[in-house]
């Protein structure tokens, strides 16, 4: 099998890999201002409480509330109309599980591509 089909297979076997990211959301059992402030997460989603879901990218805290960006643009919500918040973590059992498909796939378009030998068709 030759280095270009091989790698173009790997692509597109390991792409949805890539895709689902392999991540959930953790509901955090502290307020959003000390999630913050201590551990500085990249991105949070929050659910306030009249059932608005939002995901704010880059989040401080500013006075009484949250703010960072959502879909690119600036977002702000007061912490006390927040009634949940999560962070994205890894988890470990798709991520396992996802690789361990990824690479059985492999070794299946391995095998099978290796004894292809360019079409002839013998007599």
């Amino acid at each position: 099998m030759s280095l270009p089909f091989t790698r173009l297979v790997a692509a597109i076997v390991l792409l949805p890999v890539h895709l689902v990211a392999c991540t959930e959301w953790y509901v955090v059992n502290t307020s959003p201002r000390e999630l913050v402030e201590s551990t500085h997460p990249g991105r949070v989603r929050v659910d306030q409480r009249d059932a608005t879901r939002m995901v704010i990218d880059s989040p401080m805290v500013q006075r009484d509330s949250l703010q960072g960006r959502n879909h690119g643009q600036p977002a702000a919500v007061a912490i006390a109309d927040i009634s949940v918040v999560a962070v994205r973590k890894a988890n470990p059992v798709n991520t396992l599980l996802l690789v361990g498909l990824a690479v059985f796939i492999m070794a299946g378009v391995s095998a099978g591509v290796g004894g292809y030998d360019g079409g002839s068709i013998s007599p």
